[in-house]
């Protein structure tokens, strides 16, 4: 038919990356979905379902539901979590393509559960056509917001800490002087399973970021940090933004709060020298690296034991034809690890990709 245009959900969609944000933070997160799209958050999509706990929800939103628009068969199902669960912070509402295509208006139906239940609400509107960093974006948003507006305070004055509303208040009013050369804290936006390198990569993060900033209290939000460590958002020295879903809350507080942020990925030594090695062992011949070129001739170095060679390392040249090089003439210097018998020489030194076309051919 022309002019019917089908869309697909991203692998990783945008209400992940907002279940990613807010799993830790001890709320109720109900994914209005009809079971799909919560299946794939707790299977593949979030690492931690196996390791810690959160209660993630789905409303099992019928057909006849949402045509009909029953909105009160889905506030009972949230009810039913909220008794199941107990002490939640908050109920967060997290939109799919369900929703989205009924227009179910999210921020009513959190109004409607915050006035029932008497627990702060969001509404995260997210729709699934987007990629996981977009939802993640829109979660950090909707969190900054909602402290400043007060959704959270009766959570926070119950737990003896200053309400976030009259707390940003007054830090617009009175904000603190900063010293660039003396960060006492730092916070970490971005740092969500989708982004970091394994279950442990918010740790990582914070030990390389702790060697950068001697002394300083590296907190993260997305991974290893609670509801009422965002208060740190408005009273950190600096920000670092390891991810692009973090990008847009850094700029707002360096806006509204005066706090810089730098925007990098700390990947460490070891794995970048893992990540060269993997890409050198693609790209050159397995058995053995090249050296240098003299006069149509490679100079190889491999590895020990190599074609059934026992002991020290092996040098050897092979004849190969010549290979047409812009490259000018390069100069190696003497290496003390060539034995000598296998000088390294002048000549113009072939691409990978080169050697393993020459490699290839027949």
């Amino acid at each position: 038919m022309k002019g019917l245009y089908r869309y697909l959900s991203p692998f990783s969609p945008d209400q992940s990356g907002a279940v990613a944000v807010l799993y830790e933070l001890g709320g109720i997160i109900v994914i209005l979905d009809a079971g799909g799209c919560a299946g794939n958050i707790c299977g593949f999509d979030e690492p931690r379902w196996g390791h810690k706990q959160s209660a993630v929800y789905s409303a099992g939103i019928r057909d006849l539901d949402a045509i009909l628009g029953r909105d009160e068969r889905t506030i009972d199902k949230v009810g039913g979590a909220v008794e199941a669960v107990g002490n939640a912070n908050f109920i967060a509402l997290i939109g799919t393509p369900v929703p989205a295509v009924v227009g179910t208006d999210l921020k009513a139906l959190a109004r409607m559960c915050e006035k029932k239940f008497g627990l702060p609400t969001l509404a995260i509107e997210t729709y699934g056509m987007e990629y996981y960093d977009k939802g993640a974006e829109l979660t950090y948003m909707t969190l900054i917001k909602a402290l400043e507006k007060g959704t959270f305070d009766s959570v926070f004055e119950s737990q003896g800490l200053p309400k976030p509303s009259e707390f940003c208040e007054k830090l617009r009013r009175e904000p603190p002087e900063r010293d660039w050369f003396r960060v006492h804290t730092v916070g970490v936006l971005g740092a969500t399973p989708l982004d970091l390198l394994g279950l442990d990569g918010a740790e990582r993060q914070r030990e390389r970021i702790s060697e950068v900033y001697t002394g300083a209290a590296v907190k993260t939000f997305g991974m290893d940090g609670g509801l009422f460590d965002l208060l740190t958002l408005f009273t950190a020295d600096r920000h670092v933004v390891i991810s692009p879903s973090g990008l847009k809350a850094a700029r707002y507080l360096e806006k509204h709060y005066g706090i810089p942020f730098e925007a990098e990925y700390r990947i460490g030594n070891e794995l970048l020298g893992g990540i060269y090695r993997a890409i050198t062992d693609i790209m050159l011949p397995s058995e053995a690296n090249v050296l240098a070129l003299d006069d149509g001739r490679h100079v190889f170095r491999t590895r020990p034991g190599a074609g059934g060679a026992s002991g020290p390392e092996v040098h050897r040249r092979r004849r190969v034809p010549r290979l047409r090089q812009k490259r000018e003439l390069q100069r190696y210097p003497r290496r003390p690890d060539v034995p000598d018998g296998a000088q390294m020489v002048e000549g113009p030194v072939p691409s990978p990709a080169a050697v393993l076309r020459q490699r290839r051919s027949p």
